[in-house]
């Protein structure tokens, strides 16, 4: 009986192109690129206070220092400190060192906030912040009729930024019934570029004064920049806590019932000076 042949497969190799998907994934990458909007980075600016223009008379530049500053003092446990004095010789006085809250505030305490808001310097006939914030919504409420396409935003976001560090310097009469007058807006960013400024033209405005001590915290630092940015405070700084703030914090209690601070070693009685 002849033996049956057995029967073979034939085997095939299976592949598989992906040349074209190569293709469809730079037409797609190429069209995400070309139709999404990309995130826009943000950040904090961060203004320092300018210096003293020589044309100041010493009175002015006595009373920037005195009753036209706040200082801040951020203390450890989320405590918050507001020191506002009139006349420089009254500075280690604890009477003019109020707590405050971060926010809002709350339990008869008042906020930073409030304290910038309602701050009225003698002989001024509102607080400086709020004619600040006054001016500001004007230019908000410019900037909300302007065009919304990306090209337009470009130049517009460019105005808004000049114009509201102008308001933030003390030019408040650079808006106008909830528009920008064209003609104030070039004739400042003239005199800003070519260092012409006349400070009889700027209405007051409050420096803030940022003290942070060693024990707060990175957060209440961010927060209480928050807070500069929400009352329009165009003048601010952060510094070192010096001997003089030692004295002052000595004397109140945290919450342990330490002081904040410990006072600064007095220097023997016949002790070289």
């Amino acid at each position: 009986m002849a033996k049956k042949k057995e029967s073979k497969q034939k085997k095939m190799n299976v592949r598989v192109d992906f040349t074209p998907m190569v293709d469809m994934m730079m037409l797609l990458i190429t069209f995400f690129m070309l139709c999404t909007t990309l995130a826009k980075p943000q950040a904090m600016q961060l203004t320092m206070p300018a210096k003293d223009n020589d044309k100041i008379a010493d009175e002015n530049k006595d009373k920037a220092k005195t009753d036209l500053t706040v200082t801040i003092y951020l203390a450890p446990d989320g405590k918050l400190y507001s020191y506002i004095i009139k006349k420089a010789e009254d500075f280690g006085n604890e009477e003019f060192l109020e707590e405050v809250s971060y926010g809002k505030g709350g339990n008869g305490v008042r906020s930073i906030r409030d304290v910038l808001m309602t701050y009225k310097p003698d002989g001024e006939a509102q607080p400086p912040v709020q004619a600040i914030l006054a001016a500001k919504k004007q230019l908000v409420e410019w900037e909300k009729k302007q065009p919304k396409d990306e090209k337009s935003r470009i130049v517009v976001d460019s105005v808004y930024a000049k114009t509201l560090n102008m308001i933030q310097k003390g030019y408040l009469n650079v808006v106008k019934n909830n528009n920008i007058d064209k003609a104030r807006y070039e004739e400042i960013l003239n005199k800003m570029m070519t260092k012409t400024e006349d400070p009889n033209e700027l209405a007051t405005t409050l420096a803030v004064n940022i003290k942070p001590l060693d024990d707060c915290t990175y957060e209440n630092l961010v927060a209480i920049l928050d807070e500069m940015s929400i009352c329009a405070i165009g003048s601010y700084r952060i510094s070192d806590i010096n001997d003089k703030d030692r004295i002052l914090l000595s004397k109140v209690k945290g919450k342990d019932g330490k002081p904040l601070l410990e006072a600064p070693a007095m220097p023997a009685e016949g002790a070289d000076q």
